[in-house]
């Protein structure tokens, strides 16, 4: 997977950390829920989590 990325990207985008999931969080239409993803990544970061 990174070789692939490093053939395709350049140096300033490669990512830092590629995970495998078996499914992502979708609403009802079907649509993922990027929210739910940047907070999961967030928690396990360890930042903060935002004010609403």
């Amino acid at each position: 997977m990174k070789d692939w990325c490093r053939s395709r990207l350049g140096r300033h985008e490669l990512p830092r950390r590629i995970e495998l999931v078996d499914a992502l969080p979708k609403n009802a239409a079907g649509k993922i829920l990027k929210r739910e993803l940047r907070r999961t990544g967030e928690h396990e970061r360890g930042v903060p989590p935002r004010a609403a």
